[in-house]
């Protein structure tokens, strides 16, 4: 008997053969500024979910109701909008769209309130036209003593924060009206991405433009239609959706991830959890602080510039903020330099002024007010970024997963929502990949013998027939730390005795 088979009739672990960069993390609730940090706490005990559901949709929402009415400034020339792209990567049944939707309705509630005014506007905009076309008839009439003509009005503008539109030209006229800027909400991301490469049937590509939005810069669209070239200074989209593992591997495309767009996205991928059925909810106040903080951004405006255009306000760095943020700039070199790719090193460049930014939305949470950058609000966007730098290493790792690595870590998962224990006609009726009880049981054995787990003897009270046996996940084990496996030619036979096997009953 070798050695391996002895380690794993024993029960003991063995070492694992490779470890990730950066295994998962729980996202740094802590980091987040009152009221979104209760909100994030209290509603995602509630939903079931993890805070990290609740978190980012609840930052892109705030980065957007602020706009680019608030810049952050570092210095001479190096300033950052309140721009964030945050996309949950999770699959179906996740409870990823209840989560997102709860974290949004402050702000599809005040755009509905705006598309309600906006109504009122046009039906008072059709009496004056009404009105503006019989004085423009009577001013036409022959021997009429003519002076100036009647002004014709102009069609109310429809204040937009929300937007689903995923093309750059459909955007324009809204930006056009809309300064501040919009966030595009999308409950399934994969339509926008995929859009940028697919616009106008291959002949054309909105990542130019968009890779402008998200530095909240100028853009030129011609349109064939309407309005036929629109010019925005400063045009800002923030965006807040949802992917699917797969979805997201099949979109991320190489020439993505050449262009910067990847390293733009800042995403996360909690692992799955159990789904429970619980009689929480999230407190009314709580609710209520979190909605008000985005009407309270909501109602920042921009400064009036010198040629009487609209203008951002800078914040700058307290003294100690600018350390921080130093400090951290020292330590994106750092790991920039030991990057082990180009893409890794493409995010680590874009989240230093990540950290900027989402001090940024920190700051204006905790006081929309605010002139200037504080210590505690750096100190967060620094945690924040930390996070999703090591987030984005832990996702395009599971991006090069090879199909057999991609199924070994669904597998764990699924152990790991069965509370960390299976046995062979469990694992049968959770999965429909195996069909028998020895596909089952050497998928598990396979397991075992890297180390992820142990077989546990499940006592029968003295019932008819032979022990069944139970595996179960080692304490601590994380699906992205598994050892090598055996492969699935390799004779397990030894390791798993018949006398030790579980009964199944079919």
């Amino acid at each position: 008997m070798n050695e391996a088979n002895q380690d794993l009739r024993s029960g003991q672990r063995i070492a694992s053969a490779k470890s990730p960069a950066c295994p998962w993390r729980p996202f740094p609730v802590e980091a987040l500024p009152e009221p979104l940090r209760s909100f994030v706490v209290e509603e995602s005990a509630a939903i079931g979910c993890d805070p990290s559901m609740v978190a980012l949709p609840g930052l892109g929402g705030c980065a957007g109701a602020i706009g680019t009415t608030r810049m952050i400034y570092l210095k001479r020339g190096w300033t950052e909008p309140s721009v964030l792209w945050l996309n949950v990567v999770a699959r179906s049944g996740s409870l990823k769209t209840p989560a997102h939707k709860h974290s949004l309705r402050p702000l599809h509630l005040a755009q509905a309130a705006r598309f309600r005014e906006h109504e009122q506007a046009m039906k008072r905009f059709e009496v004056e036209v009404q009105r503006y076309e019989r004085d423009y008839a009577a001013w036409k009439r022959p021997g009429n003593d003519r002076g100036d003509p009647p002004e014709k009005p102009e069609p109310p503008v429809c204040v937009r924060y929300v937007v689903d539109q995923c093309t750059v030209e459909a955007l324009a006229p809204i930006l056009r009206q809309n300064p501040r800027g919009v966030v595009l909400v999308r409950d399934e991301s994969s339509g926008w991405l995929r859009g940028m490469n697919e616009y106008k049937s291959g002949r054309g590509s909105d990542v130019a433009n968009w890779l402008q939005l998200h530095d909240a810069g100028t853009i030129i669209v011609d349109r064939k239609t309407g309005q036929r070239t629109i010019h925005i200074p400063q045009a800002a989209v923030s965006v807040a959706g949802t992917i699917q593992p797969d979805t997201l591997r099949d979109v991320l495309t190489p020439e993505f991830f050449s262009c910067g767009l990847a390293a733009r996205l800042l995403l996360a991928a909690p692992p799955d959890r159990k789904i429970q059925w619980s009689e929480r909810e999230a407190p009314v106040a709580v609710i209520e602080q979190y909605a008000n903080a985005i009407v309270q951004l909501l109602a920042l405006d921009h400064s009036i510039g010198r040629d009487g255009q609209p203008e951002p306000v800078n914040l700058r760095l307290s003294r100690k903020a600018k350390a921080v943020f130093l400090k951290w700039h020292a330590e994106c070199a750092d790991r920039l330099a030991a990057a082990p790719d180009d893409r890794t090193a493409a995010t680590l460049s874009k989240c230093k002024g990540a950290a900027a930014r989402l001090a940024l939305v920190c700051q204006l949470v905790a006081d929309s007010a605010a002139t200037a950058i504080s210590v505690e609000a750096m100190r967060s966007g620094v945690t924040l970024a930390r996070w999703f730098a090591d987030e984005a290493e832990r996702v395009y790792a599971r991006l090069d997963e090879s199909p057999k690595d991609r199924d070994r870590r669904e597998l764990v998962e699924l152990i790991q929502r069965k509370g960390g224990t299976i046995t062979v006609r469990q694992l049968m009726r959770s999965s429909h990949r195996f069909q028998t009880a020895e596909a089952a049981e050497m998928a598990l054995s396979r397991l075992a013998l890297a180390g992820t787990g142990t077989w546990d003897p499940v006592e029968v009270d003295g019932k008819p027939g032979r022990p069944t046996r139970r595996f179960r996940l080692v304490e601590g084990a994380d699906v992205d730390t598994n050892g090598e496996i055996p492969s699935e030619d390799e004779d397990l036979s030894t390791s798993t005795p018949s006398s030790d096997r579980e009964v199944v009953e079919l």
